[in-house]
């Protein structure tokens, strides 16, 4: 549970990241760190605190954008299993993502928008391709 809701988090992060950066082109620069040390340990030290916003700034822009794409294509799986399952257990959790998948609908990442063959999976490759997979 505790990874869910860090995945969580980060994924709003990353969308609302991704979200402020394209309304203010004229923001002010990133932290710039001198090495991959320096990254890691702002890292981990943001994981500690909680702070989802560092952890997500410590990534380069187009580690941002996959990973929000990745979060975004599991959680929109993960909207259509619970959707699909009609226990109280599966009714309870998407009770719980629902501001997340609001997120998602904000972000055109609607329920009935987002196409069947999005799917979980933990195999990298296919992950790849669904992240490149036109689904307009």
């Amino acid at each position: 549970m505790t990874r869910v809701v860090t995945s969580c988090g980060l994924l709003l992060a990353a969308l609302s990241l991704a979200a402020f950066a394209q309304k203010d082109k004229e923001q002010p620069k990133a932290k710039v760190y001198k090495t991959p040390q320096e990254v890691f340990d702002a890292s981990v030290q943001a994981e500690a605190k909680n702070d989802f916003k560092t952890m997500v700034a410590v990534l380069a822009p187009a580690a941002q954008k996959e990973m929000a794409a990745q979060f975004a294509a599991e959680f929109a799986a993960e909207r259509a299993d619970l959707k699909a399952k009609k226990d109280k257990e599966s009714a309870e959790m998407a009770k719980f993502f629902e501001p997340l998948f609001s997120v998602l609908d904000k972000h055109g990442l609607t329920e009935k928008g987002t196409p069947k063959e999005v799917k979980k999976t933990r195999d990298a490759k296919e992950q790849a391709a669904a992240r490149r997979r036109p689904w307009a």
